[in-house]
């Protein structure tokens, strides 16, 4: 589907204006740089769901670049199909759906099935990811015995409030949606770096799965090393940080430009790496 509507796309008339460069901003480049990072670093928890299915003895990299280069090949491909669309076709933003299925004329009707299809397959995965997220919040404060009516009953609440959601943001859309874009980079890259660093840098992948969920084992209740970075990090993305909602002064002082994600990514490795490393040490040495 998105091959023929690529071809049709690049049959469409661009308008020449659109080739003559108008200069460049800066903080609009990185807006679009911090839409795609995000983007990116957005689907690791897809990876810890659904790597654990894999062949144990599958290499490290075959399924980095395996998810490297889906996310990377399509996460380009649609942004540059929408770039081109959007300069060709008066609107298109308002109603990205009934555009893009106008481009196939007859066909139409056959696309909006296809598009209501894929929005319904993708959000099986966000549910499922919702739901073992939520979980895994409230598992430590309380013991959870997960049934089928329980796990139905999160996922309806999960529903609610994410129909409710889009629902008032209709209206303006990009704006509600940008700032939600950041809002979660602004957690989730910390969270992504202290991961990453932690399994191929300290760990290399040698985990003990029996201890992880066993409260006393040797990774402890709480992981105070982790949560002191993530909370640094989050901290000191604060001044970096531009959005409809907040200005940082850094960020203002830069003309908008948010490198928060910068600070985000950086902050969190850098101090994880240095303190756990040596609460690691500690720890083998004989007492």
């Amino acid at each position: 589907m998105f091959l023929v509507a690529t071809g049709l796309a690049l049959g469409l008339p661009i308008p020449e204006t659109q080739w003559s460069p108008v200069g460049f901003s800066l903080s609009k480049f990185m807006v679009a740089v911090s839409i795609a990072v995000t983007w990116q670093l957005s689907y690791a928890p897809y990876v810890a769901d659904y790597s654990r299915y894999l062949p144990s003895d599958t290499p490290m990299s075959r399924v980095f670049w395996f998810s490297y280069g889906g996310t990377v090949v399509g996460g380009a491909w649609m942004m540059i199909l929408g770039a081109m669309l959007c300069v060709a076709v008066d609107g298109f933003s308002d109603n990205v759906g009934s555009h893009l299925a106008m481009l196939f004329g007859a066909a139409a009707v056959p696309l909006f099935i296809f598009i209501v299809y894929g929005q319904v397959a993708i959000n099986v995965f966000n549910l499922y990811g919702a739901f073992m997220s939520t979980v895994t919040v409230i598992e430590p404060f309380a013991r959870l015995r997960v049934t089928p009516r329980m796990r139905g009953l999160f996922m309806l609440v999960i529903s609610v409030i994410a129909t409710a959601l889009c629902t008032v943001s209709q209206e303006d859309f990009i704006s509600y949606f940008l700032n939600f874009i950041f809002f979660m980079s602004y957690f989730l890259i910390p969270w992504t770096a202290i991961n990453l660093v932690d399994y191929y840098c300290l760990r290399k992948g040698d985990y003990c799965v029996e201890d992880i969920f066993d409260l006393d084992g040797r990774y402890g209740r709480v992981n105070m090393v982790a949560c002191g970075s993530f909370l640094l990090a989050i901290l000191l993305e604060i001044p970096f940080m531009n959005t409809t909602l907040y200005v940082g002064p850094i960020a203002n002082a830069l003309n908008g430009v948010d490198l928060a994600w910068v600070v985000g990514l950086l902050v969190p490795a850098l101090t994880y790496y240095w303190a756990m490393r040596r609460s690691l040490e500690r720890s083998l040495q004989p007492s």
